[in-house]
């Protein structure tokens, strides 16, 4: 047993000589330990390297790993590159740029290129015309130039592609990061301008539309009308539109030629304005109605295409139907006037260019031939009155008064005025001394007459009526008086004469004068009025006979005097949950419309018939007066808060002199 203890230990050792010399390859100097199981501290470990070029990155740059594991790397190429090669460790890249060695059995380097990306940049021309190169290829970031050559008659149109801008003929792209297009196209040039219609005639004062249309150099052709520059060679004859292109307006008969130009390209037309074109006649009368002795003058109105009117009277021929009725002028400047000559109807007919329009003449009798006025001349004192008449004369010799019909007119009013209203229809009266016209206007006539105004500084000037009072209760006992102050045309030195009559007249039968005229003293008069009638307003008038001197009052007849007392309001409530509420304030002022004195008895402010306030002290109450035009009010202000049962407020007065007393009343 010794000896074979002795044979078998050598074979041992041989066995583990050939070991070490299969795993150990080359590089043993990485290695380190003795070899053992995996995973035991014996194992064998082998570090794997690995290096990246310019252009990109391999990650890790080195891996550790036991004998016979594999190792990953990932290689990264930068922006614009790409992996041209990768070796060592006998390794494989996949789709994912994921280098994967073998199985490592001793230490090795991975190596990593990579490559700068080169893009084919490529160049597509349209119909007229060249770009060159037709395609170029440009690295990652680089630019490429291209050529564009249009073909004769052709302009480039447009270039785009690749980010690139045109300057001149050469088109350069912006920075290339992969492959893309250069795009160009080209517009064919204009070989011709043509204009329709061609050689147009159009009537003057109209317009015609013209239209330009632009031929291409590859037959295409196109509307230019709206943006080809327009002109005309005599704007005198027509011109073009400035707001419609290509309207023609005309100006006056002629030739002219018209021209559109786009693109230095330029066409013609030659255009002539003819004869305006007469569409209608409008005479400025359908019908004529004269009086014997009478004439007329129609116009007549052409009116052209284009819109256009314009007085034709001169250029039309007028002619008479019937030259025993009524003729027409036809010598300028009185052409178509119209002259009667007898009793009767006729047509009048205007023609021109085969158009005509005709007016109907009816012819009655004898038509107004003047006015007179008399008597023509005269003299008055001043302040005095004269009646003057206007007579009417035919053309058959017959006269008319027409002193009612005729307008009154002074021409000095200062001095002479007329009236021009019944019953005064030509009645004057001197105002002040000297010189005036009168005259009488109908039917285009006038009549006049000279008047001469003398001096009378005590003659009557005018007059004041007033009526003391102007309101009186319709008792048939209250009454007013009536009084005159009579002024003299002179107020410094004049004196009216005692004794001068004045005339009174009230005639609605609600008053009874005590007489119908008074005579003055110091140049006043009066009388009484009694009330006799119903309620109403009665005029009463005084006047000196024969002047100027007159004046009107009303007085009003009342069955109370509440009637005239006008009465306003106001209010500024506060109301909270329907409850007027303290502080709220109401108002009320009356007005005596008359010039009668009234007593003021009290006031009162109610609501719902209870007495929230009661004012008898005449000093808080105009002082118990309220005289003719004058007003008065009260504010009412609650203390407390009021359920609103119908509030007012109540003024009571009386009249002293007949002792009616009366209330005024407003609600709230």
């Amino acid at each position: 047993m010794f000896a074979f203890a002795g044979f078998v230990r050598p074979l041992f050792l041989l066995a583990v000589v050939f070991l070490l010399a299969a795993c150990g390859g080359g590089d043993s100097s990485s290695s380190s330990g003795p070899a053992g199981p995996p995973g035991s501290p014996g194992t064998l470990t082998i570090t794997v390297s690995a290096t990246a070029g310019a252009g990109g990155s391999i990650s890790p740059t080195s891996q550790t790993v036991e004998h016979g594991a594999i190792a990953t790397f990932m290689v990264t190429p930068e922006a614009g590159y790409s992996i041209e090669t990768i070796s060592g460790c006998d390794g494989s890249l996949d789709g994912n740029d994921a280098y994967t060695t073998r199985a490592i059995t001793g230490p090795c380097t991975v190596e990593a290129v990579f490559l700068l990306n080169a893009y084919t940049v490529s160049a597509i021309a349209g119909t007229g015309g060249d770009i060159s190169p037709t395609s170029r290829t440009a690295t990652h970031g680089a630019t490429a130039a291209f050529t564009i050559s249009p073909e004769t008659g052709y302009s480039v149109d447009s270039v785009s592609g690749c980010g690139g801008s045109l300057e001149g003929n050469t088109y350069t792209t912006g920075t290339i990061i992969s492959t893309c297009v250069v795009t160009a196209s080209f517009t064919p040039g204009i070989a011709e301008v043509r204009i329709s219609p061609v050689a147009p005639t159009v009537p003057l004062y109209t317009t015609l539309q013209l239209n330009a249309v632009a031929i291409y150099v590859d037959g295409s052709s196109q509307d230019i009308t709206g943006t080809a520059a327009w002109s005309s060679s005599d704007v005198s004859v027509a011109t073009m539109s400035t707001q419609e292109p290509g309207l023609l307006e005309t100006e006056a008969e002629g030739q002219v030629t018209i021209t559109a130009r786009l693109n230095g390209k330029d066409g013609a037309t030659v255009v002539s304005v003819g004869s305006p074109q007469l569409i209608s006649i409008v005479l400025s009368d359908d019908s004529i109605a004269l009086a014997l002795g009478e004439s007329a003058r129609v116009t007549a109105e052409g009116h052209y295409a284009g819109d256009v009117n314009r007085d034709i009277t001169q250029e039309v021929t007028w002619v008479s139907g019937n030259q025993s009725i009524a003729t027409v002028s036809t010598t300028p400047p009185e052409a178509g006037r119209i002259s009667t000559v007898s009793q009767g109807s006729t047509m009048v007919t205007a023609s021109l260019n085969g158009l005509t329009e005709s007016v109907q003449v009816s012819v009655s009798g004898a038509a107004l031939a003047m006015v007179n006025v008399e008597p023509s001349s005269e003299t008055i004192t001043q302040g005095a009155t004269l009646q003057l008449s206007a007579l009417a004369t035919y053309t058959d010799g017959s006269e008319i008064d027409v002193t009612t019909d005729a307008t009154w007119a002074s021409d000095n009013e200062a001095v002479i005025a007329v009236g021009n209203e019944a019953p005064n229809f030509g009645r004057v009266a001197g105002v002040s001394s000297g010189f005036g016209t009168i005259s009488a206007l109908i039917a285009g006539f006038t009549g006049t007459s000279l008047i001469t105004v003398l001096e009378d500084p005590n003659a009557p000037k005018d007059l004041t009526l007033r009526a003391l009072p102007n309101v009186i209760l319709a008792n048939g006992v209250d009454s007013t008086e009536l009084l005159v102050l009579v002024r003299p045309n002179d107020s410094s030195l004049g004196v009216i004469v005692d004794g001068t009559r004045v005339d009174f007249s009230a005639d609605d039968g609600r008053l009874t004068l005590s007489s119908v005229f008074g005579t003055t003293i110091s140049g006043e008069t009066g009388m009484a009025a009694v009330a006799k009638g119903p309620a109403g307003q009665t005029p009463v008038r005084a006047f000196i006979d024969g002047t100027l001197a007159e004046d009107l009052v009303t007085v009003r007849v009342v069955s109370s005097f509440a009637t005239v007392i006008a009465t306003a309001t106001s209010v500024n409530r506060s109301i909270v949950n329907g409850v007027v509420q303290a502080g709220s304030s109401f108002s009320l002022s009356i007005t005596n419309t008359s010039n009668r004195k009234f007593n003021v008895d009290r006031y009162e402010f109610t609501n719902g018939g209870v007495i929230l306030s009661q004012i008898t002290d005449p000093s808080l109450i105009g002082d118990g007066i309220l005289e003719g035009g004058e007003t008065i009010g009260i504010r009412t202000t609650l203390s407390t808060i009021q359920v609103d049962n119908g509030f007012a407020a109540t003024f009571f007065l009386s009249d002293p002199v007949t002792g009616q007393a009366f209330s005024v009343s407003r609600t709230y």
